[in-house]
């Protein structure tokens, strides 16, 4: 399954903090099972078919490189994701699976409710903005 590593590792982490209220958008019908499989990490009704795409099958999986278009596309994706559930009143952490949250991030979230909009990046590149 695409990610699996990643995507498995993360909901541990989040669960070990005692995080439970998440929702996983997978790559592949593949990784759907495997985190919804009985006595999976995630609940079924908690993962879903982030893209219906011929892309993500079998031996294409190599066009999802960083800052590949199918890369970008994800990217488009999570933003639509997110507009959708910011727009149905939901207060949303979006994060990869990438991350592990070592502590629990509410407290520090929590220490900015005055601001609508928080985000870090990996800073691939210098910026001055």
């Amino acid at each position: 399954a695409h990610f699996a590593d990643f995507v498995e590792n993360f909901v541990v982490s989040l669960q070990k903090l005692r995080l439970h209220n998440v929702l996983v958008g997978a790559l592949d019908d593949e990784l759907v099972g495997l985190l919804g499989r009985e006595g999976g990490p995630v609940p079924r009704s908690a993962v879903f078919r982030m893209l219906a795409d011929e892309a993500l099958e079998t031996g294409a999986r190599e066009h999802w490189g960083w800052g590949s278009p199918k890369f970008n596309q994800m990217g488009v994706h999570k933003g639509v994701l997110m507009r959708s559930a910011l727009a149905m009143g939901v207060t949303l952490l979006l994060c990869d699976v990438d991350t592990v949250w070592l502590r629990d991030p509410r407290p520090l979230l929590g220490a900015y409710s005055h601001v609508d909009l928080l985000i870090s990046t990996d800073t691939l590149a210098p910026s001055r903005t």
